[in-house]
């Protein structure tokens, strides 16, 4: 499946390279050549040459070359057919599909991202003009957001009613619930997905609208972070909030900053760091970083300073190397907030960035940090943990070199640190716990010995989290209907979770994924799972709605009073969601009733 030759050829001789090569970096005319600084590289004197006639470009300095189509290739990140996509729509050509269905498809998704477009312009017009988005405008304003930023990021008012937006858009059912924009309820009547909220419009990399953020406002009801839910358009595990707008600067720095919400990228922009981009409502994942490698080597991950990556750590460490990229991490002051700090310190944000430290380098120094080190038992004890953090890393030549380090800041003897490492150290095998003969996922006995570089360090999964694993593995339907990939507080079985379920077919799935998973699937597969489904959805199900009042507590704000208020009601819906999981009675309407709240997405899920 693929374009009509005739109309590659026709986009490749209609597409005017100088007009798109200008869009990057300005040209001269030369005689009849046009000429200027190189897009791919940094220079001072202009040794990049562009030849009209032919379509074609050159680089004397890095010799950078190819036509327009490779041009856009290259600055975009896009693949052959996205590169012709996107020149065919800048030069107003009609494209033909060697598959009919897949002409259909494509015709179908631009007009579910122009009906979004013009749900997102709607939206922005209510929040400057409308009378009844003046606490929006108002809390914005407090915010530190100008009009002249609010205009920039196109951020918009979903006003407080059922179904404005959908009289305003006069879609079909199918294309009003299709393009994520809403639902049809009960009564079967057209319903907005999004009510009193201030909303962030998301693109994708060609700046096409696929969806939004919504934030309520302070005191407002619902969950504080809300997505548009997954859709023929729109997939959280893959998209990116502002990469539209930072591509262009990430290519350029070779760098870019991941964040956890839109606030933060609006917050790095105003201080001068335009290359940041956020994902949506969602841990980051291996789409994410395949699609950032198109543009940069280095990834700076700005998360909560104690939340930065440790609960993906492994993952984080096989990125590195399978992509060869080189993560760091942003270390801001404990409890600072980059949308905050743009306003109150956009220097020390902006530096931040600069001195941001290697992943492994960051995770040792916050352990040895918050250490005491006036007692031996102390400086014992931040060994210990020091030493379990580096114990992740893959490479002996990494962990030892690091080892120096924890013996030299905690005055111990090299040869002790080393000793501290268990026998596994020096193949590249660290077995981190303690093995229990005959667990449900992991049967007694040593596993096979395998070369460091197909595996991963060996972790302990949460039983039930596997459990529901298995239960995918031998009916995919019945517990998929149940529960989804970001109910798990392990990604990787969240993500091979969503591989068994979205693909239905257990041989595909092992065959796609690394020797460590394609074992554990294996093993799944080979005993008998008797679970009730529904009774391990529930626990997970309960698992999660835990860890979101723990996390939602120790976000609290006491100084806040708007908050005070907030933190009251959600509680309450935290407690009445727990109790419901646990009647039977209950238990089927519970869960249908979450499926379609984490289906929003939230970035911060809290109800």
């Amino acid at each position: 499946m693929g374009i009509v030759d005739e109309d590659v050829q026709r986009v490749r001789d209609e597409a005017d390279i100088v007009q798109v090569v200008s869009g990057y970096t300005q040209l001269k005319r030369v005689g009849n050549r046009f000429s200027g600084l190189c897009p791919f590289h940094s220079e001072r004197t202009g040794s990049f040459s562009v030849n009209a006639e032919k379509n074609l470009y050159y680089c004397f300095g890095c010799h950078a070359k190819g036509d327009v189509i490779t041009f856009v290739r290259e600055k975009e990140g896009f693949d052959f057919v996205e590169a012709i996509e996107w020149l065919a729509n800048k030069s107003g050509i009609q494209l033909r599909y060697t598959d009919a269905n897949q002409s259909k498809d494509r015709q179908r998704k631009e007009r579910l991202q122009t009906l979004i477009k013009g749900a997102a312009e709607w939206y922005h017009d209510l929040l400057l003009k409308d009378p009844a988005a003046a606490p929006a405008r108002a809390y914005l304003r407090e915010r530190g957001y100008t009009g002249e930023i609010v205009r920039e990021f196109e951020m918009g008012w979903a006003p407080d009613d059922w179904d404005q937006l959908a009289q305003h858009l006069g879609a079909s059912n199918k294309d009003l619930v299709d393009s994520g924009l809403g639902l049809i309820n009960r009564r079967n009547k057209q319903q907005d997905w999004f009510r009193a909220r201030v909303l962030f419009p998301i693109k994708d990399a060609r700046s096409n609208h696929i969806g939004f953020g919504g934030r309520v406002l302070p005191g407002g009801e619902g969950a504080k972070y809300m997505n548009s839910k997954d859709s023929v358009v729109y997939n959280k595990s893959s998209v990116l909030y502002g990469l539209d707008r930072a591509k262009t600067n990430i290519v350029a720095a070779d760098e870019v900053v991941i964040c956890e919400g839109y606030t933060d990228v609006i917050g790095y922009h105003i201080a001068g760091v335009p290359r940041a981009v956020a994902t949506c409502g969602t841990a980051l994942t291996e789409r994410h970083v395949k699609e950032l490698k198109k543009y940069c080597n280095r990834v700076v991950l700005s998360f909560d300073g104690d939340s930065a990556g440790q609960n993906a750590a492994a993952r984080f460490y096989e990125w590195e190397k399978q992509y060869d990229l080189d993560v760091r991490v942003v270390d801001l002051p404990k409890g600072a907030d980059p949308g905050d700090l743009a306003f109150s310190d956009p220097e020390l944000l902006a530096a931040a960035v600069s001195d941001a430290r290697p992943f492994l380098e960051f995770r040792v120094n916050r352990v040895l940090g918050n250490a005491r080190m006036d007692t031996v038992e102390g400086r014992a004890k931040a060994a210990e943990e020091a030493i379990s953090v580096v114990a992740e890393h893959p490479d002996s030549l990494v962990r030892d070199a690091y080892a120096l380090q924890i013996a030299d800041h905690t005055q111990m003897a090299i040869e002790t640190i080393r000793a501290m490492f268990n026998p596994g150290f020096a193949r590249g095998v660290i077995d981190l716990r303690q093995r229990e003969p005959n667990h449900p996922y992991d049967p007694g006995g040593p596993p096979p010995q395998r070369p460091p570089q197909q595996s991963r360090p060996p972790v302990r999964y949460p039983k039930v989290e596997v459990l529901a694993l298995q239960l995918a593995v031998h009916d995919p339907a019945g517990i998929g209907a149940l529960i989804v990939a970001d109910t798990f507080s392990v990604p990787r079985l969240g993500e091979l979770f969503a591989l068994l379920v979205d693909t239905d077919d257990f041989d595909v799935v092992a065959n796609s994924v690394d020797h460590d998973d394609q074992s554990l699937l294996y093993r799944l597969a080979v005993e008998t799972a008797d679970a009730e489904p529904l009774d391990v959805a529930c626990q997970i199900w309960r698992l999660l709605i835990e860890r979101e009042r723990s996390a939602r507590l120790r976000a609290f704000d006491p100084h806040d009073v708007d908050d005070q208020a907030a933190l009251t009601s959600e509680l309450r819906w935290f407690q009445e969601t727990l109790e419901s999981l646990t009647s039977e009675h209950s238990q089927e309407v519970t869960v249908s009733q979450l499926l379609a709240w984490i289906g929003t997405g939230s970035e911060e899920v809290v109800p």
